[in-house]
């Protein structure tokens, strides 16, 4: 939105290009951060994905595994209690 501060702080960059399209513009950048937060000065929005969303997105084949092995104990201790 018109007037919505991007706070990035911790950068480690390898690249950052900003560009200018029809829309507005641009930021292709690659590299690492440790804090990015958008929005309205004062009612910022953390954008930081947290461990399990990176892995979700990221790393699905083992998400998935992890999840299947996580139910498997559950249920299996389960088992032994009734």
């Amino acid at each position: 939105m018109d007037g919505d501060q991007l706070i990035v702080s911790g950068v480690n960059s390898t690249l950052l290009e900003i560009a200018s399209d029809e829309l507005g513009f641009k930021i292709i950048f690659q590299g690492t951060i440790k804090e990015i937060k958008a929005g309205p000065s004062g009612f910022e929005q953390n954008l930081m994905p947290t461990w399990l969303e990176y892995l979700y997105h990221h790393e699905q084949l083992a998400f998935f595994w992890s999840v299947v092995v996580f139910l498997w104990g559950l249920f299996w201790g389960l088992r032994n209690f009734w």
